[in-house]
C-alpha cells in the first residue's frame, strides 16, 4: 500500500482502518514525496522545503554482518532437523521477499525439493515460529491468522467474513452479516481482535544509495544531544489568506490538521524509540565497539517507552539516525541478549578469543570452553557453546586439531 493511499481521505478511513495506519514503517523520503505531490489535489495545503542538504550517502552506513535472514537460520541451529530439512528451511528463508512472506506455488516447491506436503507445513511452521514471528506465510492473511491461532483467537467463520467483505467494513456497510447467525457487536469485536495483529512479519527495502536520516546525534564524553530532522512538518502549510472558506477549503483544512498530528505524532515516538536506544548502547557508540553494546529487543523498548512492540518494530524498520560523522540503522543498535547482562555478540567475541589462544596439540572442548567462560562470569551450556561456535563457523575440537596437523 502506497504513502497516498494510507494517508488519503478519499478512501473514506473508518475508525479501525485509521488506528492501523502504518505511518511509521516509510521512510522519511517517501513521506516527503508524498507532501511535494499534495499540492495538486490540495490547492490551499503548500508545502515548501528543500530537504536536499539532509540527504546522506550510505557511504557512511555504519553495519553489522548480521541481518534478518541471517538471523532466522541461526535460530534454526535450536531445532534437531535434519541436513535435508534445514537445507529447505534454509532455502526457504533465504527467498523470502522484502516483507518476510514467501509466496510460491507450494505443490510446485515440494515437487522441487522433494518433500511432501506434510513436511513443508512443518518446516513452514517452525520458520512462523522464530523471531520476527510470521516468517514464510503465504501473504497478509496468513499471517494475520497465524498470529490469531497462536493467542488463541482463531475463528474460521468470522475470518472468512472479514477476508470476502473487506470493502464493506471499510464502508462500516455490515449488511452482509443479516445472511449468518451472527450479530455486529460479535463481528466487531473480532475486527478489533485483527486490527491488533501486524500486516507483514517485518518490512525491509532495498538499500538506497542516499537516505534522509530521522535524527542527528552528538555523542562525547558529557552525554548526548538528539535534533530530530523533522522540519519537513513545519514546511506544510494552509492558505489562510483566501477571503472565502468553501467547502474545497474545508477539506484541505481537514486534510492538512489531519496531516500535521499524524506526522507530528510520527516524531515524537521516533524520538522515544531512538532516545531510549542512543541511552542504552551509549558506552558502545562513544567508543565505537560493538561489544560494547548491551543487550536491547523490541520488547525491552516497548516496555520502558510504554508503547506496543508492533509500534516499536515498525519505528525501527527502514529508520536511519546520524551520529556524529557516520549513518547507523536503529535495527543495527539493538542486541540479541545472552541473558540481561551480557549480548550474544560479546559472549561469541569470548569464544573467539579463547579459542585463538588454544594449544595446538590438545584444542579446547566445548566443555572445556564452558569451564574458561565460567571463570568470566559467563554462565553458558555445552549445548549453546556449540550453537555460537557453529554460529562463528568454527570447527569442533577434533576438526581443529586435524587442522592444526595438517598445517604444521
Amino acid at each position: 500500500m502506497s504513502i497516498e493511499q494510507l494517508l488519503s481521505n478519499d478512501l473514506q478511513l473508518s475508525n479501525y482502518q485509521i488506528q492501523s495506519l502504518k505511518i511509521l514503517s516509510y521512510k522519511q523520503e517517501e513521506i516527503i514525496q508524498y507532501l511535494s505531490r499534495l499540492e495538486s489535489n490540495y490547492p490551499y495545503i503548500q508545502y515548501k522545503s528543500n530537504n536536499s542538504d539532509n540527504t546522506m550517502s550510505m557511504d557512511d552506513y555504519r553495519w553489522t554482518n548480521n541481518n534478518i535472514r541471517e538471523d532466522l537460520i541461526e535460530q534454526l541451529l535450536d531445532y534437531n532437523l535434519n541436513s535435508k530439512n534445514f537445507s529447505v528451511a534454509k532455502f526457504i528463508i533465504l527467498n523470502l521477499d522484502n516483507k518476510g512472506f514467501f509466496d510460491i506455488d507450494q505443490k510446485l516447491f515440494c515437487n522441487q525439493q522433494n518433500i511432501d506436503f506434510e513436511e513443508f507445513i512443518s518446516i513452514k511452521e517452525i520458520i512462523q515460529n522464530l523471531s520476527p514471528i510470521g516468517c514464510a506465510s503465504k501473504d497478509t492473511f496468513d499471517f494475520i491468522s497465524f498470529q490469531l491461532r497462536k493467542k488463541g483467537l482463531w475463528d474460521s467463520c468470522l475470518f472468512d467474513l472479514f477476508r470476502n467483505h473487506l470493502n464493506d467494513i471499510a464502508n462500516q456497510n455490515f449488511t452482509f452479516l443479516d445472511n449468518h447467525d451472527i450479530s455486529n457487536e460479535s463481528f466487531t469485536n473480532y475486527l478489533t481482535y485483527i486490527k491488533e495483529q501486524e500486516i507483514f512479519p517485518y518490512l525491509e527495502s532495498n538499500t538506497p544509495q542516499n537516505v534522509i536520516p530521522e535524527a542527528y546525534i552528538t555523542i562525547n564524553n558529557n552525554g548526548f544531544k538528539i535534533k530530530m530532522n523533522d522540519d519537513y512538518i513545519n514546511a506544510l502549510s494552509l492558505d489562510e489568506s483566501v477571503p472565502i472558506h468553501d467547502e474545497i477549503y474545508k477539506q484541505n483544512e481537514n486534510k492538512f490538521n489531519h496531516l500535521k498530528t499524524m506526522l507530528s505524532k510520527r516524531s515524537e515516538t521516533l524520538y522515544k524509540i531512538i532516545h531510549m536506544i542512543i541511552t542504552f548502547q551509549y558506552e558502545g557508540l562513544l567508543s565505537n565497539n560493538q561489544l560494547k553494546y548491551r543487550p536491547l529487543t523490541q520488547n525491552m523498548i516497548a516496555e520502558g517507552v510504554n508503547l506496543h512492540p508492533s509500534t516499536i518494530s515498525r519505528g525501527v524498520q527502514s529508520c536511519y539516525i546520524h551520529i556524529n560523522n557516520n549513518l547507523y540503522s536503529l535495527s543495527d543498535l539493538l542486541v540479541r541478549p545472552h541473558n540481561s547482562n551480557i549480548s550474544t555478540n560479546y559472549v561469541k567475541h569470548m569464544i573467539k578469543h579463547i579459542i585463538k589462544n588454544e594449544p595446538f596439540k590438545q584444542p579446547f572442548s566445548d566443555e572445556t570452553l564452558v569451564s574458561y567462560l565460567k571463570e568470566q562470569d559467563i554462565s553458558i551450556s555445552r549445548r549453546t557453546v556449540a550453537k555460537y561456535r557453529n554460529e562463528l563457523q568454527i570447527k569442533n575440537c577434533n576438526q581443529r586439531k586435524k587442522l592444526y596437523k595438517e598445517k604444521n
